[in-house]
């Protein structure tokens, strides 16, 4: 059990620290004001059973869709296309989307 928590861990920070592009969101703006799809980069991670997209924005996003997609992509740098979930809350933390597109970008 320790050593995956340390194995996240380390994923988690050598994903912070290796973005090499940035959210297509305008600054200080969040995903639910998109009302089209948008692209977003990121790490892309499965946290018991759920994924999440941490930009390099520091923002964390629970994605919803593309299940299979996203397991072949789980630790990567990828760039997804997303829609704002109909059913997440604007005030509710993290922000839900549906990813409609995801592409790797890096290992």
């Amino acid at each position: 059990m320790r050593g995956a928590c340390l194995i996240l861990a380390i994923l988690v920070l050598v994903c912070s620290l290796s973005f090499s592009q940035q959210s297509n969101i305008p600054p200080g703006s969040t995903a639910t004001t998109v009302s089209t799809p948008a692209k977003l980069s990121g790490c892309l991670m499965n946290i018991n059973g759920t994924f999440y997209l941490l930009t390099a924005n520091r923002e964390r996003f629970m994605l919803k869709g593309k299940h299979n997609a996203m397991f072949s992509h789980n630790g990567q740098q990828v760039e997804i296309t997303v829609k704002p979930d109909k059913d997440s809350s604007a005030h509710g933390s993290p922000t839900t989307l549906t990813v409609t597109h995801i592409e790797q970008v890096a290992q």
